[in-house]
């Protein structure tokens, strides 16, 4: 998943004495809503959340007996092998030649041509620079990729998800679960509190990074799977919570590869203050917690605003403010604004030399500031200028950006809900939808945006708190509504909820029922 952030808080730290489970994925926002919410039932059988089309059960949710949520881990599964081609009728692989798998496929285009494609497969995978291009030298690159193996028993996994009544049924389901490997979060009525991630993650040989396209000879081939037993895990810590948000999530040594890259740690730095903060937390703290805005990017910011110096009369005024201001990423907040796009102009810094996307990263961006990076010399200009200089002048940029009047962060942040078709043509004004928000990439209510534009495709998809004390006090919320259909009044109804922070009750029985719909199979 893009991003999300979940967490569960053991009894000894909740005002009911049993667990609290929290969970929101982030993914793209559109419309129809990603996720449906249903309660299933069925004899011995009874579990409720979001659903997913195509898979047969709850995705993220509780049963009567057990609570569950997921983010993304991040695991690396994917592998690039560059093959010795032979004449394109075969290539090389451990010392002979292999012949080529090939598929054709036929897309049908309505209104156009079919669009006929050659595909070509090998050990590894399937040859993708015959679509992406050959790499330099022209030999082809084949894919190594987990979720591209033939047995997949994903939907197995959640079934017995669906069914677990205790941690011990609930990581059996999961040894049946391949990818995309997921941070799972567990609580029980019990009390018991857990983490798994579960996953299909690669044994490379020494010196095999996963980072590099790699000789596809055979010399670097995986050595099968982490098995089972050494998947990371952990059941009833000693802190009382447990908390991931694409965060590192493995101990110092532990011993197998997951990945070499994770998010920024700031969201789940927050939500562990957030924990912190209380001897006892209540479900109503929690559903406080999913929707915090507070900025640890400005925390982190904060003293390079306040080490300016030399500045216009105008970018003072605003520094000053700017250092007056609780750093909380409200859509109502001016100040926002003006953080927010000074923060963007600064990770224009080094575009030309090494990347924009590399410096929209704060630990490296604040790095560079701290250390003095020759980068923050400007070449067009004869003055040598310093870090300093340079997040000077990025402020002035900001603030020309923005004109004499900055607009409240609500006015140009806003979550877009775009149609995949309709969007396109004269009837996205009766589909598409467009809300203020607030929050920022770093903000536990996660509000990434398009540097240009401050508009926010990805966001909370999903939001649910289970109250194991009483599953019936549960809530859940997603953006949009139940329907896809733009006649219907429930299109997009939830999605005032969603903006506003509120929730539907996550009941399983003594909830009213308004129409019932049966349906049986063909005979």
């Amino acid at each position: 998943m893009e991003a999300s952030n979940n967490w569960v808080i053991a009894g000894s730290r909740t005002t009911t004495g049993k667990p609290l489970l929290a969970d929101d994925p982030h993914l793209g926002l559109g419309v129809p809503s990603l996720w449906y919410l249903a309660h299933l039932e069925a004899p011995g059988y009874s579990a409720i959340g979001a659903t997913l089309p195509g898979v047969p059960g709850v995705v993220i949710g509780h049963n009567d007996r057990i609570a569950w949520g997921v983010t993304n881990v991040g695991a690396d599964v994917q592998d690039l092998y560059v093959l010795e081609d032979s004449a394109s009728s075969g290539y090389r692989y451990k010392g002979r030649l292999e012949p080529y798998r090939v598929r054709n496929e036929v897309i049908k285009v309505k209104g156009e041509p079919d669009v006929a494609l050659k595909v070509r497969e090998t050990v590894y995978g399937p040859v993708i620079s015959d679509v992406a291009g050959d790499v330099p030298g022209g030999k082809p690159l084949a894919l190594r990729w987990t979720a591209l193996d033939p047995q997949d028993r994903l939907l197995e996994a959640f079934a017995g998800i669906n069914r677990a009544k205790n941690w011990a049924e609930f990581t059996e389901a999961l040894s049946l679960y391949s990818t995309p490997s997921q941070n799972f979060v567990y609580a029980d009525v019990d009390g018991n509190i857990g983490y798994v991630a579960p996953g299909k993650f690669p044994i490379r040989k020494p010196g095999h990074t996963g980072l590099t396209p790699v000789p596809g000879d055979g010399s670097l081939d995986w050595q099968g799977y982490v098995p089972f037993e050494r998947w990371a895990r952990v059941l009833n810590p000693k802190e009382g919570f447990i908390v991931s948000a694409n965060n590192r999530v493995l101990p110092p040594g532990y011993p197998n590869q997951m990945s070499l890259e994770w998010a920024e740690p700031l969201r789940a730095e927050r939500i562990r203050q957030l924990i912190l903060a209380k001897p006892k937390l209540s479900l109503e703290d929690v559903q406080a917690m999913q929707q915090d805005q507070y900025s640890l990017l400005y925390r982190d910011f904060r003293p390079l605003l306040q080490a300016l110096s030399a500045l216009s009369e105008r970018a003072s005024a605003w520094k000053a403010r700017l250092l007056a201001w609780d750093g909380n990423m409200r859509p109502d907040s001016v100040e926002a604004t003006v953080f927010q796009t000074w923060y963007t102009e600064l990770t224009r810094l080094p575009a030309k030399e090494v990347g924009q996307e590399f410096w929209d990263e704060p630990r490296y961006l604040l790095r560079a500031m701290q250390s003095g990076d020759p980068n923050c010399d400007q070449k067009e200009t004869e003055v040598v200028e310093g870090c300093l200089d340079y997040a000077a002048l990025a402020l002035d940029a900001a603030l020309d950006r923005l004109g004499d009047n900055p607009p409240a962060w609500g006015s140009v942040h806003r979550a877009v809900f775009d149609h995949p078709i309709l969007t396109n043509s004269p009837l996205r004004r009766f589909s598409d939808r467009k809300v203020a928000f607030g929050g920022d990439r770093y903000t536990v209510n996660v509000g990434p945006y398009n540097a240009k534009t401050f508009e926010q495709t990805h966001g909370p998809s999903y939001r649910h708190i289970v109250d194991l004390a009483d599953l019936n006090n549960s809530r859940f919320i997603h953006p949009m509504g139940q329907s896809g259909n733009l006649l219907s009044a429930q299109f997009d109804d939830l999605l005032p909820l969603w903006q506003k922070g509120t929730y539907l009750p996550m009941r399983t029985e003594d909830y009213p029922v308004r129409e019932r719909l049966s349906l049986e199979p063909g005979r």
